[in-house]
């Protein structure tokens, strides 16, 4: 029971300093990880209003290039016979006020008869919508809509990239009568560059997907098709006239933690080792002032409070399961000539051979104590027999009686007087077991003086 009761005090501090370690780093890291979170949260946030700002000027761009191409289709609409003066008139202005679009063209059947500016956009000129696969399903959508589609983006036959914006004009007073289409090109650099979008952006990296208006189910034409697949990066739609685009937009890279959190960081950290080193000394000490509390300073066996608490509990244990225990009092023979003669300090020795040779020649169940100067107790547990006890006293008389070499070379042999009471032929009480042996060992003393 003292074994046992000494290994769950030994680790006691290292215990409680590795738990008070554990929860101070836990509640360290998780407020850092709250802060990180939200620098995550701000740069989220600021990544959100770029690519709302990129939205809004893709939008913009978009209804800007068709609000000023809808004079055009209405003059065509009411004047389908207008010269090409009058054309040239009209897209130079648009032109003008749309630096961003590449030409304009009309088709009337689907074939474009009219281009501006004319250079550099010759090979476009009689161009069969309906003879070109990857142009005329765009047509086709716009005629059967009776709506504006923006294809692309598109290698253009003229050369470069364009979205093209394919308007279907119908005659006025008759939506059933098809004139043809106008056609705007938009500049796909140009129109990049104007709403604010840039595959080399330090700060936020983007993609859109939804080529020809088909969102979801469009190709990717601008960036990096894995922005799309990304838990972090914001996704928002941009709406055309038929169909849509969709944006995704994620940060360049993490933010950097500011210096102050790093250092909070290191700072916690340090704190939970200060506090949990301090709580292991304190635990420590604690110990150490309960062991001494409890025990011997000199041998390291139980004091004489500790030992009646064994005591107790042996009572209590043996009233409850009808057993016995013995009390073993225990008093050295001529012990102060020792001191005497050879000084405390050999005396001191002794007492620890002693305390030594009884701890490792009785059971482990067995309690040993010193109650004072050359006095010392034993407590049997799980005694049968009364007629056991001589056979005990004698076992423990030849462990004390070993010659002991002192640290001078003088080599002695101790004697020593016991006595001993059974529980509960010789008492039911700590004091009264304790009393009982105490007198029989005073009686084995006294024989020996005869």
């Amino acid at each position: 029971m003292e074994m046992k009761f000494l290994f769950s005090q030994k680790y006691l501090p290292h215990f409680f300093a590795v738990i008070t370690l554990c929860a101070l780093l836990i509640v360290s890291e998780y407020f850092f990880h709250l802060n990180v979170q939200h620098q995550h949260g701000l740069q989220h946030s600021e990544v959100f209003n770029q690519a709302a700002t990129v939205r809004l000027n893709i939008e913009r761009e978009i209804n800007t290039t068709l609000n000023l191409s809808t004079g055009l289709v209405l003059f065509v609409s009411i004047n389908p016979t207008f010269t090409e003066s009058e054309f040239v008139g009209i897209a130079k202005e648009l032109l003008n006020k749309a630096p961003n679009l590449r030409n304009i063209a009309l088709a009337k059947d689907n074939v474009i008869n009219h281009i501006y500016p004319f250079e550099g956009n010759e090979k476009a000129l009689g161009l069969r919508y309906m003879d070109h696969p990857e142009q005329k399903e765009a047509v086709v959508r716009a005629i059967k809509l009776k709506n504006t589609v923006i294809a692309g983006p598109v290698n253009l036959k003229q050369g470069g990239e364009g979205f093209i914006s394919r308007i279907p004009i119908f005659l006025a007073g008759s939506e059933d009568s098809y004139w043809g289409l106008a056609s705007i090109v938009i500049n796909v650099g140009d129109f990049y560059k104007a709403c604010g979008l840039s595959e080399h952006d330090a700060r936020v990296r983007y993609a859109l997907r939804g080529k020809d208006g088909l969102g979801e189910n469009g190709a990717v034409f601008f960036g990096q098709e894995s922005l799309f697949t990304d838990k972090e990066s914001i996704q928002l739609p941009i709406s055309l006239p038929v169909g849509n685009w969709i944006l995704a937009a994620k940060p360049a890279e993490l933010a950097a933690m500011p210096p102050l959190l790093l250092f909070l960081r290191g700072f916690g950290i340090a704190v939970s080792f200060i506090v949990s080193g301090l709580v292991f000394a304190l635990f420590s000490s604690y110990r150490r002032i309960r062991y001494l509390a409890l025990h011997d300073p000199l041998t390291g066996l139980a004091n004489r409070r500790l030992f009646f608490e064994h005591v107790k509990q042996a009572v209590f244990s043996a009233t409850r399961k009808q057993g016995r225990f013995a009390i073993v009092y225990l008093d050295l023979d001529n012990f102060k000539p020792i001191n005497d003669t050879y000084g405390h300090k050999h005396g001191d020795h002794v007492l620890k051979e002693v305390a030594l040779r009884m701890t490792e020649g009785l059971r482990h169940s067995d309690i040993t104590a010193r109650i004072g100067g050359d006095e010392f107790i034993l407590l049997m547990q799980d005694t049968d027999k009364a007629e056991d006890i001589p056979s005990l006293v004698e076992k423990i008389a030849q462990l004390i009686r070993h010659p002991l070499t002192l640290d001078n070379g003088v080599t002695i042999q101790i004697q020593a007087s016991i006595g001993a009471s059974i529980y509960p032929d010789d008492g039911t009480t700590a004091d009264e077991l304790i009393r009982y042996a105490d007198r029989r060992m005073y009686t084995a003393k006294s024989n020996k003086r005869k």
